[in-house]
């Protein structure tokens, strides 16, 4: 068996896997087929990554199927140590495989093959964490397990009122998952349906989804940009099309179009105006907040996940957005349904632009209520403008709204201000003219970075490279981190302006030897516990960063292998599960070592629980309801600023 041109060998046979010496006969891949060239260096390995160096070494495994442990032949197996080239091998029809004379390290040992879930050895559930495989000088390690799962498969078919097949209509598969402590959805895979209505969504991970057929507007082809105050019809109808707007030299504007068709056309209603079919998730709801939450299993096929759409008229919604200084151009407007608004997406979303006075025209609306937002951030230098991502016909659409083409960055006019606005907006069997929209300013945070620690401070040149993020609390379609920068010769920071409303500070990247402590405003952590910013600027904050970071450690204890545990450190109070952003500094989860250490560093003192438990039990360990039910077996921990805690847990089941 060869595999070509990506390897010259592959293990042909193996006995006895479980062996702790391989046979002799035995043909696998080596450090030296890499270094003579025989074997390719890995794809996507980063420039100037060297051969492997040789050694004794010797790894030899199994690939299997994770529910069955049956054997999965025929999968890639890659080994990879950091900063080398990666070997490959074919497993064979038993899912063998070998890897010999290879140096002391530790290991990833990955595996794929279409129609599975990657592989990793130490992974227990998919696209879960895994684990590094350590190799010492002339270990002969055998009996590695690397397991897979097949992925998951939904079917069904779309038809109208009557019965008949809807061709060329988007469905989208959307992964439920926890973020911030609540549960939310997020795109995952789509197809569009045949000329019977049919539609199947493969490479589904084993998990839970919901499948929604997007809102179709009655114009699906075109999209309205604005392009020197002027407006301009971009067609768009081909998958991953990009278009330039801006005259050439890619600094104008431009648009990228993912899977935008023509689908079918809903007709006109009996007073003239254009029906549609609007955003419909399974079986029969408006709104992701009262889908039907499907769960499939490994290699599962779902079938009969059937939509029958009935058609409904549209309003047209336009208007005018004005800000302090005049009319707004080039602003995106999102109509978002008040039903949906704290938890929705995209997909519920219906999206308009300004032109070049201001004016907008958003085509298609359905009737009911909305929350009318718009936000609009300052540009970068550079000639990189905003980056927007949208719907139109149930496609993804990213566009970035650049400088004039040609203009140098010196000439550039950059605003100062963000702009945005909030209202309600209630559409009706009518259409919707003459609509304000005011903007004001965003309220900007301002402060000053300081480093506590007898550590070398950093050079100001370096205090550039630390970002400072406004997150908002109760993340909304339309509302964007705030992003600021320290100025080197002051110390200072300034973010740009946000809307008012609840906002964690994030820190983005850093400097050596310093970790982020706090960001102190009135007493409290807005690290930790989300700040008010109201109509005015927040001054006043302090930003630390210390050289003694906070560290928890210590052992589990339990029956079996120890490797395959996770510890999971959460925050004592209950409240602090729910509404900390995308991610939480008091809510860590690591894997334990074969000796059953574990260790994680850097959140901020306070009281907490921990608690180790195999990581197949772990899949949703975010989840609110989760962590309530661990706090009945979980160890109390205090963490005081800028010390170690330690505690020996014992694994649950």
């Amino acid at each position: 068996m060869t595999l070509k041109p990506l390897i010259p060998a592959v293990l042909l046979t193996v006995s006895a896997l479980a062996a702790p010496v391989p046979p002799q006969d035995v043909r696998v891949i080596t450090t030296s087929d890499i270094q003579q060239g025989g074997v390719a260096g890995g794809a996507g390995m980063a420039p100037g990554a060297a051969p492997m160096k040789p050694g004794n070494g010797v790894i030899f495994g199994t690939v299997t199927e994770a529910d069955s442990n049956r054997p999965v032949g025929g999968a890639i197996v890659s080994i990879n140590l950091p900063g080398s080239q990666v070997l490959r091998v074919m497993a064979d029809g038993q899912g063998r495989f070998g890897f010999r004379d290879l140096p002391p390290g530790a290991f990833s040992v990955t595996s794929t093959r279409p129609g599975w879930v990657d592989g990793s050895y130490g992974r227990t559930r998919p696209a879960g964490p895994n684990l590094p495989l350590i190799l010492a000088e002339g270990d002969r390690v055998s009996g590695v397990i690397v397991p897979m799962w097949r992925f998951a498969t939904i079917a069904g078919t779309v038809t109208d009122e009557s019965g008949d097949p809807l061709v060329r209509v988007p469905v989208r598969v959307l992964k439920r998952t926890t973020v911030g402590g609540k549960t939310t959805v997020r795109e995952y895979q789509n197809d569009s349906t045949d000329d019977r209505g049919n539609y199947r969504i493969g490479q589904l991970e084993p998990g839970e989804y919901l499948v929604v057929v997007p809102f179709q507007p009655p114009s699906s082809e075109t999209v309205v940009m604005s392009e020197g105050g002027a407006a301009r019809d971009v067609m768009v109808r081909a998958v991953s099309v990009a278009v330039d707007t801006g005259g050439g030299g890619g600094g104008g504007n431009w648009v990228a179009a993912s899977s935008i068709g023509d689908g079918p056309s809903a007709g006109i209603g009996e007073d003239g105006r254009p029906l549609a079919f609007t955003t419909q998730f399974y079986p029969n709801s408006p709104v992701s907040t009262r889908a039907t939450v499907l769960t499939v299993s490994s290699g599962e096929e779902r079938s009969g996940i059937d939509f029958q759409l009935r058609a409904g008229p549209t309003s047209k919604v336009s208007g005018t957005a004005m800000g302090p200084d005049g009319p707004v151009q080039g602003l995106q407007i999102n109509l978002v349904p008040s039903e949906a608004d704290a938890n929705a997406i995209s997909i519920e979303t219906i999206t308009g632009f300004s032109d070049g006075q201001g004016r907008f025209t958003i085509e298609g609306v359905p009737p009911g209520n909305y929350v009318l937002r718009a936000t609009r951030m300052p540009r970068q230098a550079g000639g990189m403008g905003q980056v927007f991502t949208y719907s139109v016909g149930g496609a993804t659409v990213v566009e970035n709204r650049g400088m004039p083409a040609g203009m140098p960055p010196s000439a550039q006019q950059l605003p100062n201000n963000t702009l945005w606005t909030e209202m309600p907006l209630a559409v009706g069997n009518k259409d919707l003219d003459g609509v304000s929209v005011s903007l004001r300013n965003g309220v900007r945070m301002t402060g000053t970075v300081q480093f506590n620690g007898t550590a070398e401070k950093p050079v100001p040149q370096m205090l550039q490279s630390i970002g400072i993020i406004l997150e908002p609390a109760d993340p909304k379609v339309g509302v964007q981190n705030g992003t600021g920068r320290i100025d080197p010769t002051t110390g200072t920071f300034s973010t740009v302006g946000v809307p008012p409303g609840r906002y964690f500070v994030r820190i983005r990247a850093g400097v050596p030897n310093w970790t982020f402590q706090s960001a102190m405003i009135g007493g409290r952590d807005a690290s930790v516990v989300p700040i008010e910013i109201e109509s005015n600027d927040l001054g006043g904050v302090v930003i630390s960063f210390t050289d003694r970071p906070t560290e928890f450690s210590g052992t589990v204890t339990g029956d079996g292998t120890l490797e395959g545990t996770t510890v999971i450190l959460y925050p004592a109070d209950q409240a602090a599960w729910t509404g900390y952003g995308t991610q939480s500094r008091r809510l860590q989860a690591v894997r334990a070592d074969k000796q059953g250490n574990f260790k994680m560093s850097a959140m901020p003192a306070g009281d907490y629980l921990a608690v180790a438990m195999p990581d197949k039990m772990a899949n949703d360990w975010q989840n609110p309801k989760f962590l309530q039910s661990m706090a009945g077996n979980a160890t109390r921990v205090h963490i005081n600023e800028g010390n170690k805690a330690n505690a020996s847990l014992q694994v649950i089941k």
